[in-house]
C-alpha cells in the first residue's frame, strides 16, 4: 500500500515537472508582445500628437536593428513611453498614412529636421547662397535637379584667366530658402563627402551659378569638369594630328630627274655601241687591204 503510495507520489511529482518545464519552454520559444501605436488616419507634418489620433496594435516585444536585438521601445512609441510623448506636446517631422507605427524617430523632438528624413543617409547635405538669378527660378523646390556652375579667376594653367567650369552635374535639391521678401536665397544640396569639400571650397571664393535639368532623361558630359576660358580651346573639342606631307616641289623635282638620268645613261650606252662598231668595221677593212696588197 505504501509502495503504491509512493509510485503515485513520483508519478504526480513528474508530470508536475514536466507541466512546468512545457510551460517554461513555451514562454521561451514564444515571444513577448507589447502594444505599439500607429496612426488611425493620415496626417501632415507639424500636427501636434494627440492620444485621439492613435491606436495600439500589440507587436513582439524585442526587434532586430542594426544586427542586434535591442527593445521595440527603442524605436516605437509603446505603451511604456506613450504618456510621456503626449504630455512633451511634440509634433509630426513628416507626413503620415493611416495604419504606420509612430516612431521616435517622427517626432520633432528626437528626430531632427524634414531634411535629414528627406536625404539619402550615406550623404552630406550642404547650403549655398543664391538668388533668383544664380538659382535660375524664384519657383526653384525641394526635389528639383541642378547643374552647378562655378566662375571666376580659378584657372592656374592660364595665370588665373578668368574661367566657367561645370562642378557636378544633376545634383539634387533638398529644400529651399527664401527672404522675407519671398525672393529665393540659399539651396540646400545633396552630396558625398569630397563634393561637399569641393563645393563649400567654391561657394566661399567664386560665384555659383544652378543650371535646372531634367533628372530623369539626363545625359552627363563625356569630359568630366568641363570649362572654358576665353581666348583659349574649350575641353570639349580635340585636336586631331594631321599627317606630314611633303612639299610639292620636291616630289616635282624626284620626278622629273628621274627620267632625266634615264636618258642620259641611255645616251651614254648608244655613243659607246657607235664607237666600237666603228673601230671593229675599220680593222675589217684594214686586214683587207694588207690581203690584197700581198
Amino acid at each position: 500500500m505504501q509502495k503504491n503510495r509512493k509510485i503515485i507520489i513520483v508519478l504526480i511529482l513528474a508530470i508536475l515537472v514536466a507541466g512546468l518545464g512545457g510551460f517554461a519552454t513555451y514562454k521561451y520559444l514564444t515571444p513577448q508582445k507589447v502594444g505599439v501605436y500607429v496612426f488611425k488616419s493620415n496626417y501632415k507634418a507639424g500636427t501636434p500628437i494627440t492620444s485621439d489620433m492613435l491606436m495600439v496594435v500589440q507587436a513582439d516585444s524585442k526587434i532586430y536593428t542594426a544586427g542586434a536585438k535591442n527593445n521595440v521601445s527603442s524605436v516605437y512609441v509603446t505603451s511604456s513611453n506613450i504618456d510621456t510623448v503626449i504630455k512633451s506636446g511634440d509634433s509630426l517631422r513628416m507626413d503620415v498614412t493611416k495604419g504606420m507605427p509612430l516612431t521616435l524617430s517622427l517626432l520633432t523632438a528626437n528626430g531632427g529636421s524634414q531634411i535629414e528624413m528627406d536625404m539619402d543617409p550615406t550623404k552630406i547635405a550642404i547650403t549655398i547662397p543664391v538668388t533668383e538669378i544664380t538659382g535660375v527660378t524664384n519657383e526653384l523646390k525641394e526635389g528639383s535637379r541642378v547643374n552647378i556652375y562655378v566662375t571666376g579667376g580659378v584657372d592656374s594653367v592660364n595665370d588665373g584667366a578668368f574661367q566657367t567650369m561645370l562642378l557636378f552635374e544633376n545634383m539634387r535639391v533638398l529644400s529651399v530658402a527664401k527672404n522675407n521678401n519671398g525672393i529665393l536665397s540659399a539651396v540646400t544640396i545633396e552630396t558625398d563627402l569630397e563634393d561637399s569639400i569641393k563645393l563649400v571650397y567654391y561657394a566661399s571664393s567664386y560665384s555659383i551659378y544652378l543650371g535646372l535639368v531634367d533628372g530623369t532623361g539626363y545625359e552627363y558630359s563625356p569630359v568630366k569638369e568641363p570649362s572654358y576660358t576665353p581666348g583659349t580651346t574649350s575641353d570639349f573639342s580635340v585636336d586631331v594630328p594631321q599627317p606630314e606631307m611633303q612639299p610639292e616641289n620636291d616630289a616635282n623635282n624626284e620626278t622629273t630627274e628621274t627620267p632625266a638620268e634615264n636618258t642620259t645613261e641611255n645616251a651614254t650606252e648608244s655613243t659607246t655601241e657607235a664607237a666600237t662598231e666603228a673601230a671593229t668595221e675599220a680593222d675589217t677593212e684594214a686586214e683587207g687591204d694588207t690581203e690584197k696588197q700581198e
